[in-house]
């Protein structure tokens, strides 16, 4: 009985993850869960700066190290996550990211030294650089490019909820109980989003996997994309956004229970569901940039949030308040473009440049979170506005700038 030779079967690589299917819904969901997790750790302790004032007897501007501590971690510590993510697996490295910075929040929260209180941030600021730049490399890389931009948008409107929860939540558990309860609250939520990460979270099957750490490489390639001058011009966009964003919402709540307004903690924690407009926002970003381009809807998104600062320096409490509404629609949209567009512009090494993005975003927030600080105790919410609308402004001519590119899909 003679045998024929058969060809052997070609092995296709996998599929990526488009819309519509269950496996690309189940990937969204667990990024928006992370984005959201990871974020309300981030930002809760944004409304308790002036319990940490009262607490530890220190200053406006030493109780914004609080926030600028873990923001300044997590930019540096987002190169690191970026470059172990070749040799380790990226939805692993993620929850391993949330479950530690959970923990760290919960012991945080017991501490009465100022110095190792801020250690802990410090910590979380680490332990967290694991989740944004690998989410957003997790998309480049998994998603097909079509749906990259909207999956994108969503782990954005993740964080965008998380940072809006974790400040309400902060505020309200602040305000009846204490702020211990509050640190301790939100790293017991982020616990249990991080199990539920992990079982919805498909894995990742594409990009190239290395079996040790390529120092060599991963310099030139972050080199690589310092030298792409469009790149250059978003990792500053990213400087101005987080600067802008961070600085304003750190020191508005010190505005708010001062003369004439004089809200308590809770009210002031109610106002911040504003946050609901922009992740609507981010979403909607997303599908724009996909229609018709980013560089336009994102001089815009500078325009609004220029509008919204000025408009906060009003005596009148819904003038106010429809400024940070303003602002943080405007600050959505330019987020959500601006990072999905370096995904689109860096056509290989996605994971680092989304790396250099973030950690341009967090060096704003930390150096520009702590200057306003500087600015406020010197002479009130004034200088406060004006050192934001001049980076505003920055930003807006940079958005402007990048009109003249050649538009890409998102």
């Amino acid at each position: 009985m003679s045998s024929r030779h058969r060809p052997s079967p070609v092995l296709s690589a996998p599929a990526r993850l488009s819309r519509g299917t269950p496996a690309y819904r189940r990937a969204v969901v667990a990024l928006f869960i992370a984005g959201y997790a990871s974020f309300s750790l981030v930002f809760c302790i944004q409304p308790l700066l002036p319990d940490l004032v009262h607490a530890f007897g220190v200053g406006a501007a030493d109780s914004a190290l609080a926030l600028s501590f873990t923001t300044g971690a997590l930019a540096f510590a987002i190169m690191v996550s970026g470059a172990i993510a070749e040799i380790a697996d990226r939805g692993r490295l993620m929850f391993l990211s949330m479950l530690g910075a959970g923990l760290v929040s919960v012991a945080g929260s017991a501490i009465a030294d100022w110095p190792l209180f801020l250690a802990s941030r410090l910590l979380e600021g680490v332990l967290l650089g694991g989740m944004p730049a690998v989410a957003l490399a997790y998309v480049a890389e998994e998603m097909e490019p079509v749906d990259a931009g909207r999956a994108s948008a969503i782990f954005i409107a993740g964080t965008g909820l998380g940072a809006m929860i974790g400040r309400v939540a902060a505020g309200l558990i602040a305000d009846h109980g204490s702020w211990r309860m509050a640190l301790a609250a939100i790293g017991i939520v982020t616990l249990a989003g991080a199990l539920i990460f992990a079982a919805l979270l498909p894995r990742a099957q594409h990009g190239v996997r290395h079996g040790r750490l390529r120092v060599r490489a991963h310099l030139l390639a972050w080199g690589a994309h310092i030298a792409n001058g469009r790149l250059r011009l978003l990792l500053v966009q990213g400087f101005v956004l987080g600067g802008v964003f961070v600085t304003f919402f750190n020191f508005i709540g010190f505005v708010l229970m001062q003369p004439p307004f004089g809200l308590s903690q809770t009210a002031i924690s109610l106002i911040l569901f504003v946050y609901a407009f922009g992740i609507v926002a981010s979403i909607v970003a997303g599908e724009i940039a996909a229609r018709f381009g980013q560089a336009r809807p994102l001089a815009i998104g500078m325009l609004v949030m220029i509008a919204g600062i000025a408009l906060t320096t009003s005596a009148s409490l819904a003038i106010v308040v429809g400024g940070i509404v303003v602002l943080t629609i405007g600050f959505f949209v330019g987020h959500a473009i601006a990072s999905g567009w370096v995904g689109q512009i860096a056509t290989r090494d996605r994971g680092h440049a989304a790396a250099l993005y973030l950690l341009s975003y967090y060096v704003g927030a930390s150096v520009m979170g702590w200057v306003g600080g500087v600015l406020w105790e010197a002479a009130g919410w004034w200088p406060v506005v004006a050192a934001s609308v001049i980076l505003a402004m920055l930003g807006l001519a940079l958005a402007i700038r990048s009109t003249r590119w050649r538009a890409l899909p998102a």
